[in-house]
């Protein structure tokens, strides 16, 4: 297990990263969708969402 640690460091980091750049695009598409007039809609969708 000692061993695998220095392995699993670098891919945890990795994943890390992966999940801060996706909610950064998931930010900025919603944001998009804003400007675009959107809102109501992206609202009522996240509202659903926190429902379930």
């Amino acid at each position: 297990m000692v061993l695998l640690l220095p392995l699993l460091l670098p891919l945890l980091l990795l994943l890390l990263l992966l999940l801060i750049i996706i909610i950064i695009i998931i930010i900025i598409i919603i944001f998009e969708r804003l400007k675009l007039g959107e809102n109501v809609y992206v609202i009522v969708m996240l509202v659903d969402v926190n429902r379930k």
